[in-house]
């Protein structure tokens, strides 16, 4: 929240002095208010989410409900995207507002148990209190990066915007080049790897068995049609599998471990219950 509000009100002193940044801190309250009561409805926008028809999908809600139970937490709202890259992701501030989103894609490519491995990661980060810090650091991250524009947009309403140029001028360069890498700052501080680690483990205690997840990991991870975010990778942190390529301006937002060492560790967890 503090950083939020030191954004807003450098990027107001830069464009309007005094008064912007006065203008910036008060922006920047209603961006918290916003934050905690909208972020859930926002991100569900941003991706398209419908609700799921429970009488089309009888098994999954059934799936839901029994992870649901197993974890002792309340059965949150199930929501698809129309695509058929395979992801899955759970935003709200608490188990009694979660909204669990699967993409169309990921309920093709996993068995039932799989599905279960990833209903248990999403719902172990509801039990490690990961929820509500996940859902506001997407919704801030999108809305910070909506602020890049900002000098171009005061370029066209100065009558400064050069024809021959789309980069908003030397202050516009200069705030976009602060502002994308104070977003993944926003999210590698508000989310941490070992969390995903956290949640690997929480999901194979819930669901009482490790390789199913790791396997929907490898499916996901192996698919010929993957979701990339590289282009807005805002809200790339809520994913269940890294969604970023590593690939230049990318690498400063990826939060997720490598896929490979999630699957061994599951694995050797796997084998430590056998024994």
């Amino acid at each position: 929240m503090v950083l939020m509000t030191a954004t807003l009100g450098l990027v107001g002193y830069v464009c309007f002095g005094l008064a912007g940044f006065a203008f910036g801190v008060f922006v920047s309250v209603i961006f918290c208010m916003q934050a905690y009561s909208n972020s859930r409805e926002r991100l569900l926008r941003f991706y398209n989410a419908r609700p799921l028809d429970q009488i089309d999908h009888p098994d999954l809600f059934n799936l839901v409900k029994h992870t649901s139970q197993q974890a002792s937490l309340s059965i949150p709202e199930i929501f698809v995207v129309p695509t058929r890259k395979p992801y899955a992701f759970i935003v709200g501030h608490d188990s009694e507002s979660a909204a669990l989103v699967f993409s169309e894609g990921i309920l093709e490519l996993l068995e039932i148990d799989e599905l279960e491995g990833v209903i248990g990661h999403e719902l172990a980060h509801v039990r490690n209190k990961d929820l509500l810090v996940g859902s506001v650091a997407g919704y801030f991250a999108v809305w910070i990066s909506y602020i890049a524009t900002l000098p171009r947009l005061l370029d066209v309403v100065r009558g400064e915007k050069n024809m021959k140029s789309h980069n908003g001028g030397p202050i516009g360069l200069a705030i976009s080049s602060f502002i994308a890498p104070l977003v993944a700052i926003v999210i590698r501080i508000a989310i941490s790897k070992k969390r995903e680690y956290l949640a690997d483990a929480e999901a194979g205690r819930i669901t009482g068995k490790f390789l199913p997840l790791a396997s929907a990991l490898e499916k996901m991870n192996n698919h010929p049609v993957r979701l990339n975010l590289d282009s807005r990778p805002a809200t790339a942190h809520l994913m269940v599998v890294n969604p970023l390529s590593g690939n230049g301006m990318s690498s400063l937002f990826v939060s997720h471990p490598c896929v490979i060492e999630r699957i061994s560790r599951l694995r050797e967890k796997s084998r430590q219950e056998l024994y």
